[in-house]
C-alpha cells in the first residue's frame, strides 16, 4: 500500500505486454522503474486470471435486489406465481432463467456485453421473420376465397374472425420486435443498468417488451389454428374432420418436452409449489 492508501501492484517487465488490453479498461496511474512496473491507485478492482496476469473489471457489485425473482413485499400465496411469471419473462427475453448471468456480463467488458446483445437481437430477428411469414399466410387466407367450400370453408364468420385477430396480433408483434432490435443495437451497459432496468417497474416493462414478439406469435398461431380447426369441423368431408385432429396433435405433443428442456430445477420447483 502507498502512503495515500492506494494499492500498489508489482509486475515484472516481461509481463507488461500482456497488460495492454487490461489498461484499456481502467484508468491507472503508473510508475516505471528499472526492474518493475508499478501500478498505483487503480480505479477498477483487479482479478487474477489463470496465468497470474491481472485483468481489470469495471465493478464487482452484487446484483440489485429488484433483478431477483423473489417478491418479498407481496402476499405469501401469490409469491410462487409471481416468481414463475418473472422467470418465464426472463427465460423468453434472454434465454436464461435468471438475470445473474446478464448482470455478470454487464459488469464485464463491453465486448462480452455487445456479443450478448447481438445474440438476443438475432433471436428477436428470427422471431420477427417467422411472424412475417405467418402474417403473409394469414393475409393469403383472408383475401383468397376457398377453392372448394364443401371441403374447407374458412370464410365463415367464426374462422374468418379468428384469421383477422391473428393478423392484428402478428402485425403488433412485428412492430414491437423491430423496436426491440433497435433498442438492443443502441443499448450500452450503463444505460441498461441505470435506465432501462433501474427499478422493478422498469425491469418488468423491459422484460414484457422483449418477450412480446414471442408471445404474439404464440397467441396468433393458436388463434389461427383454432379458426382453421373450426372450419375443418364444420366441413362436410369426414376425412377433413378427422385428419385435422391428428395434424394438430403432432406439433402440440412436442410443447411439453420443449418446455421441460428449457427450465432448470428451481423453476420446476416453483411451478410445483403453486
Amino acid at each position: 500500500m502507498t502512503g495515500t492508501g492506494a494499492p500498489v501492484i508489482l509486475i515484472k517487465r516481461s509481463q507488461t505486454s500482456l497488460l495492454l488490453n487490461a489498461l484499456k479498461a481502467a484508468t491507472v496511474d503508473c510508475e516505471l522503474n528499472n526492474t518493475q512496473l508499478v501500478f498505483v491507485a487503480c480505479s477498477s478492482p483487479l482479478k487474477l486470471s489463470l496465468n497470474g496476469i491481472p485483468t481489470f473489471k469495471q465493478n464487482d457489485q452484487p446484483m440489485p435486489t429488484h433483478w431477483n425473482s423473489e417478491f418479498p413485499k407481496a402476499w405469501f400465496w401469490p409469491r410462487p406465481i409471481l416468481k414463475l411469471l418473472f422467470t418465464t419473462l426472463v427465460l423468453v427475453s434472454f434465454g436464461h432463467s435468471s438475470l445473474q448471468q446478464k448482470w455478470e456480463i454487464i459488469q464485464s467488458n463491453k465486448e462480452k456485453f455487445t456479443e450478448c446483445m447481438d445474440r438476443v437481437s438475432a433471436r428477436i430477428s428470427t422471431i420477427t421473420v417467422v411472424a412475417g411469414l405467418l402474417l403473409s399466410c394469414v393475409v393469403a387466407l383472408i383475401t383468397t376465397p376457398p377453392p372448394e367450400t364443401t371441403i374447407l370453408d374458412y370464410n365463415q364468420r367464426g374462422p374468418y374472425l379468428c384469421l383477422w385477430v391473428a393478423f392484428g396480433i402478428l402485425l403488433g408483434g412485428i412492430i414491437v420486435g423491430s423496436t426491440d432490435i433497435h433498442v438492443l443495437f443502441t443499448c450500452s451497459p450503463r444505460w441498461m443498468q441505470q435506465t432501462l432496468m433501474a427499478t422493478r417497474m422498469r425491469l418488468l416493462f423491459a422484460l414484457i417488451f422483449f418477450a412480446y414478439p414471442f408471445f404474439a406469435i404464440g397467441c396468433a398461431t393458436l388463434v389461427c389454428v383454432f379458426g382453421l380447426l373450426v372450419a375443418c369441423w364444420l366441413s362436410d368431408d369426414r376425412i377433413v374432420q378427422v385428419a385435422c385432429v391428428f395434424l394438430l396433435l403432432a406439433p402440440a405433443s412436442l410443447v411439453l418436452p420443449f418446455v421441460l428442456t428449457q427450465l432448470d430445477s428451481s423453476v420446476i420447483s416453483a411451478f410445483a409449489a403453486i
